[in-house]
């Protein structure tokens, strides 16, 4: 009887020392510590995706095998949003101008931008183009193109950003160009009126007396 309680207690420290114990279940299966060969695999995840695997196989245990895990859709991955939205301008023709536009996500989005609904072609595309896209966002004009038939540049645009979490669109911002005033300066006075068919101004108190 003393000899089966000693057994019990010395089962029972092991357990709680956590050294793994090897015996059959009722059909024939190893088991250790209570719990299956197939069980007694546990993942230890940690705040960072790594994984320690911890293995105990025919009562021996294994060393700790670090397995490096990224998530396809990790935590800190955000869809993007507009920051700073364009504002309505009025250039003159010829002139340089900025629609500013600045995008905030992650992964960093990419912006592009449409004038009147069909997209606008940059310096990315063509290095020749007078739209130059700012790394931050912004389109930028080298000069405003603007004449009596064609008015490339004048419109109502739009930036759009874009990463693999969806979009975002600004707010509508319009590009005027502004109007070229006549000015008459320094108009010439005749010396002589009535060379130009007009008649001349007589003084009061001075009119001929028929």
């Amino acid at each position: 009887m003393v000899t089966v309680c000693l057994l019990v207690v010395l089962f029972a420290m092991l357990v709680m020392l956590g050294v793994p114990i090897d015996h059959k279940g009722p059909h024939g299966a190893h088991r250790t510590a209570g719990l299956s060969k197939s069980q007694s695999c546990k993942r230890l995840p940690n705040n960072f995706g790594l994984h320690q695997t911890l293995r105990h196989y025919h009562n021996k245990p294994h060393k700790c095998n670090q397995v490096f895990h990224r998530s396809r859709l990790r935590q800190e991955d955000t869809p993007p949003r507009i920051v700073e939205h364009p504002s309505d301008l009025i250039v003159s023709k010829g002139e340089p101008a900025t629609l500013n536009c600045k995008a905030e996500g992650r992964p960093t989005p990419t912006v592009e931008w449409y004038k009147d609904g069909e997209r606008v072609e940059t310096d990315r595309d063509n290095p020749r183009s007078q739209r130059m896209l700012l790394p931050s966002g912004s389109l930028f004009f080298l000069r405003i193109v603007h004449g009596r038939r064609s008015k490339p540049d004048e419109g109502s645009y739009v930036c759009v950003a874009r990463n693999y979490l969806g979009e975002a669109a600004s707010h509508n911002a319009s590009l005027e160009v502004a109007r070229e005033e006549i000015k008459v300066t320094n108009f010439p006075i005749p010396n002589n009126p009535e060379a130009n068919g007009q008649c001349p101004l007589i003084p009061e108190g001075r009119q001929s007396r028929a």
